[in-house]
Parts: structure tokens; sequence; C-alpha cells
């Protein structure tokens, strides 16, 4: 009886697929998890057929998991496809209080080891340097993933003292040998909640991140726009006023200045130094002094991102950061503050919400950022 090498028969089952419409589908995935094939084919420009050839070597490799998901109307619902999340997987690095936090993730966004490593607050680039090796190798060697699955490293930038993210990116590149990318906290969060969180399915929206600093990312038309230096979002450096207090950036009146980590402690306790966190753990057990200055600051914030809303008309704002764990507290003055000074349009359509990510928003958004190259890494793994 003949037998059949199931390499050589899946080797002529996939011999009419081309790299192309291979690379098409695999970019399609990563960018929206969860289409049904005729989705698929529509985003990745193909027709049935190529989509089924390369749905079928994907499978064959265990790239991909296929499942019917309710979904509340009539009829069968349809097959919707997802890379696995084994398919591949990503590092995030974040810098914290008093220590370097990371975690690997799979492509679906499941966190397969945590870790976090101590550093002196003041630490110098090079410690930096050596505790972000440390946690990329202690990451993948205690999550026993096969190294040549892991796509890249994400750095959370906000944070890391004295290094520019470049010089940073470049030094731990060369260091862990894996593609490394630098994003702030604020676009980080912005990803994170878009893909995983608060802001599925909805392609035009702001993340709000609230403490240490103030800052919005910007997802525009399902992307994340950084404008032509990068830094599009600072409404922590908003002036809303020439004579508020002095601002770090040397502005006066800046929405940071005024409604920052600094200025709520410093209205709390007397002094601007503290844990904000504190702040909010105070407001949410009554007190009044401490709900007060939560109140006056989600207002100052709001007031400029009226201005936000006006002129983005985004569908949603996310808000996450440290003063989201005071839900209530921050988001009625916010959402007061927005309807009271924003164009009534813009700010009837901005649905507000909290994030549902929490500390992990960062991170997650982060795992991301090297999602591109791992269409690319996939379809050489597939055509090898």
């Amino acid at each position: 009886m003949a037998t059949i090498d199931a390499g050589s028969a899946r080797s002529e089952r996939h011999a009419d697929l081309s790299r192309d419409s291979l690379s098409r589908v695999v970019t399609a995935l990563v960018q929206v998890p969860g289409m049904t094939r005729a989705e698929l084919g529509a985003r990745a420009g193909l027709t049935r057929s190529p989509v089924g050839l390369a749905l079928a070597a994907l499978d064959d490799h265990g790239f991909i998991e296929q499942r019917v998901e309710a979904e509340g109307g009539m009829g069968r619902p349809p097959m919707r496809i997802y890379l696995a999340g084994d398919a591949g997987y990503s590092l995030s690095l974040e810098l914290v209080d008093q220590g370097l936090r990371g975690s690997l993730f799979d492509l679906t966004g499941a966190e397969r080891q945590a870790l976090e490593l101590p550093l002196a607050v003041a630490a110098d680039p090079g410690a930096v340097l050596d505790a972000a090796t440390t946690l990329v190798e202690d990451l993948i060697a205690g999550s026993q993933v096969d190294r040549g699955a892991v796509f890249g490293v994400g750095v959370v930038g906000a944070g890391l003292g004295d290094w520019p993210g470049s010089a940073l990116a470049t030094a731990l590149q060369q260091r862990v040998e894996l593609p490394v990318q630098v994003e702030n906290d604020a676009n980080a969060g912005a990803i994170g909640e878009h893909r995983f969180g608060a802001g599925r399915g909805c392609d035009d929206l702001l993340y709000l991140r609230l403490s240490p600093t103030i800052g919005i990312g910007l997802i525009i038309n399902g992307n994340l726009y950084r404008g032509v230096s990068g830094i599009a979002g600072e409404l922590g450096h908003i002036s809303l006023g020439g004579t508020g207090p002095l601002c770090e950036c040397g502005n006066r009146g800046c929405v940071e200045a005024l409604a920052g980590s600094r200025a709520i402690v410093g209205d709390v306790h007397g002094a601007a130094h503290g844990d904000v966190s504190t702040v909010v753990r105070a407001a949410r057990a009554g007190d009044r002094r401490a709900q007060r200055a939560l109140t006056d600051a989600a207002t100052v914030v709001g007031e400029g991102l009226a201005a936000a809303i006006g002129l983005l008309n985004p569908a949603r704002v996310v808000v996450g950061g440290e003063l989201a764990a005071a839900g209530p507290l921050v988001m009625a003055p916010l959402e007061a503050a927005i309807h009271r000074r924003a164009f009534p349009a813009a700010a009837d359509a901005a649905r507000l919400v909290v994030g549902e990510l929490g500390p992990r928003a960062e991170l997650l958004g982060a795992s991301t950022l090297h999602l591109p190259g791992l269409a690319a890494s996939l379809v050489e793994r597939l055509l090898d």
C-alpha cells in the first residue's frame, strides 16, 4: 500500500500559494483580528481561492485559530479567524517607581510571563540598559518560548531618565539581538486600549492618560497619529492662561502644571511631592479635601480636552492612568467640563469611558509595536 508523506502533501497543496497572497492575508489578520473569510478577502484585496490557500497554509502550521462566536443576530454565526496566540511573542518594558517592569505577551494579548527588577530612582543610563537587558533575557528564559518566535521588544518611553528613546532602542537592540522600538506612554496606552480594551471596534478615539503626566494618544482612522515630530497629543502642555503656575516646559498655566500629579498632591498635602494614588484612595474613602482636589484637576483637564474634542471629533474618549481609578470622582467633573466647553455636537458624539486595561494598557500597546514585522516573519517561517 502506498504511503503519502504529510510534508509532501502539504507542499503540493500549497504549490499555488504566492508570497504576495500569504503576506496580504497575514498582514490583514495582524491589523484586524477576528474577521470572517469574506471580510479578510476584502481587506487583503484577494478573491476566495488565494485566501483559502493562505489560510490552509497557516492552519497546517498551527498559526491560526478559527472559531464561531455568538453575535446575537438571527441565523448561524460566522466563523472568525485569528492568528494563534503562540504564532509569535513580544516583550514590553516600562520604567515604574523604583523598578523596571516587563512582560512577555502572545498574539492574543495574554501575558505569559511578568517580572520586575528593582532600579534606583536616579539610575544612570548604563544601569537602565543593564536592567533592560537582564529583564529581556529572564522573560524569554522564564517563559520557555522559542526565542525565534519572539519578534520584538517594545519600550514605554516615559520616565527613561537621560536616555533618548532612539539611543536606548539602538543600545538594547545590540545587546539582545531583537528589534526594539520605543513609544511614549500615552501612545502606547492608546494602542493597547484600541486593540485589546475599551477602544475595540472604534477607529477614531482619544486615549487620555491621567497621572503622573497628562497626555493623549490619538487613534485616527484606525491608526496611531504621532505628528510630524512625534509629539502629537501633548495635552498637558496646552496653556489655559498665561498667568498660571510655571510649567516644567517653561510656559505658564499648562494643564499639567494645574492638574498634574504634583498639583493634586500639593493641594492635598501642601507640598508637591508624594503619591497621587494615596490621594485617590483617600478620596474614595470619603476625604473631602482629596475629593475636591480630584474634582478641580478633572475640571481643568476637561477644559483642555474640550478643545481637542472639538478639533478631532472622536467617537470615544478612553480614560486611563492612575486617576482613572477614582471612577466617578474624576469622570463626572471631566465630562461636565467637556460638555460645558466643547462644541456641543462634538461633545455629544464623544463617548467617555474608563479604560479596561488599567496599568497594563501601556505594556499591551508596546507589545504590538512590532506587529508589522511579524507578518514578514511568519511568511518566511511558512515558506522556508
